[in-house]
């Protein structure tokens, strides 16, 4: 989820593209995928990883924004990410939210026309990413629905447990600001998409929202899941919110979701930090009766052990100034871990990883949303986005505290062991 202060408009970053080539479908960012079973190791590829820590790969940047989108336009970002190793196809997949527009210069002014979508990619080596050309899931289709203008903040599942054509199944944020504005930012609200492929989704059907029958914020519903008023039982009295950047899992039959939050009650904040809920369906959800469980966090990032234990990678960032960007500033992540999902242990006394703006790739700072997977080979992967000094094609953007500079938005990488 995004900081609660007005910054620059209401956008929410995403994008991507490296060296790559276009073909009618499809742009492959870096050099082209190998065969699944030819995919060469992590450590080949990116640099041995320390005994402990993160080790930024080698090859980053992976992927790097301003490739024309499928209609004309520019990817300005890639940010959010959600990645996972489909052990069926022997591929890595991965999904994130891009910012589309014309002219990034514009982006924040009257006259801004912009979209927010959410593409898809995949690779052979979780290094080397094929980009397909037309989002999975678009805003700006409706002016009526809850998410026209924006989706993004995907999490995404391959399902064992669905029917074939709901095999794959994408929690995202979307909003519509002209009906609903929440302390100067888009109101952000959850929805669901299914997939058989996970290449294009569809939303679920307004007449299937646990809201077809109930009073919201909005005009039409299709794909509403979840609107934060619903996301914490212990308060009473509250206004429509924020619920964003979702993180899920299943285990066994149970689908596990933690999520960013916001509270609103008599027009200030309640409550703010990341919630967690379970269904059995994916539609109906039990909320956490303690939301939130991690107070002031956001954009989880969780891996669940056998044994059940969690381990939640987040933001939480209180003074940003050392950071050079201005547009969702984010230094690093925190970690903690919980033997069962609700209790967290204390935060420790530094980030578990954090921005460094030594990195070309990075040098103006970090987008938010962190992806964290583990391979077949047993490594630990960070998927993460920066705001990059080179490459600096001319027509690119980055806001800045000393204003408007060339550089590339950029999706990388780093592994631990």
């Amino acid at each position: 989820m995004r900081a609660i202060v007005p910054v620059l408009a209401t956008l929410a970053v995403a994008c991507g593209g490296n060296s790559h080539t276009e073909s009618p479908d499809a742009t492959t960012a870096g050099s082209a995928d190998a065969a699944p079973d030819a995919a060469p190791s992590i450590s080949s590829l990116c640099g041995a990883s320390p005994s402990s820590g993160w080790h930024r790969c080698d090859a980053n940047p992976l992927v790097t924004a301003m490739r024309p989108s499928a209609d004309g336009r520019i990817e300005w970002t890639q940010a959010d990410p959600t990645v996972l190793y489909d052990a069926d196809e022997q591929l890595w997949k991965a999904w994130w939210s891009t910012v589309i527009t014309a002219d990034c210069s514009k982006l924040g002014t009257a006259e801004d026309v912009h979209e927010i979508d959410v593409k898809y990619a995949h690779s052979s080596d979780g290094v080397h990413w094929t980009i397909q050309a037309e989002p999975v899931l678009r805003s700006n289709t409706d002016p009526d629905e809850w998410d026209n203008t924006t989706v993004e903040t995907p999490t995404v599942i391959k399902d064992p447990n669905a029917t074939p054509d709901h095999r794959y199944a994408m929690i995202y944020a979307g909003g519509n600001n002209a009906q609903l504005m929440v302390e100067g930012q888009t109101g952000w609200q959850l929805g669901l998409a299914f997939s058989a492929d996970g290449t294009q989704f569809t939303k679920l059907p307004a007449a299937e929202s646990p809201y077809a029958d109930k009073s919201t914020p909005f005009t039409k519903i299709d794909g509403l899941l979840l609107l934060s008023t619903d996301a914490f039982p212990s308060l009473s009295n509250l206004q429509p919110g924020i619920v964003a950047d979702p993180e899920l899992h299943v285990i066994g039959s149970t689908y596990d979701l933690y999520f960013s939050s916001l509270a609103m009650s008599g027009g200030v904040p309640a409550a703010y930090g990341i919630s967690h809920a379970t269904s059995t369906d994916l539609v109906h959800w039990t909320m956490t009766a303690t939301n939130p469980v991690l107070v002031g966090g956001q954009t989880p990032a969780v891996q669940i052990a056998d044994d059940g234990t969690r381990t939640l990678w987040y933001h939480l960032d209180t003074d940003t100034s050392s950071e050079p960007s201005t547009l969702f500033p984010t230094l690093g992540v925190w970690k903690v871990t919980s033997p069962d999902g609700i209790t967290f242990s204390a935060q420790a006394a530094s980030r578990d990883f954090q921005w460094d703006g030594s990195y070309s790739y990075e040098t103006y700072g970090w987008l938010p949303g962190v992806a964290v997977a583990r391979g077949p080979d047993g490594v630990d992967r960070m998927y993460y986005s920066g705001w990059g000094s080179q490459p600096a094609p001319a027509g690119s953007c980055v806001f800045t505290q000393n204003g408007m500079v060339t550089g590339t938005a950029s999706f990388d990488l780093a592994t631990a062991p």
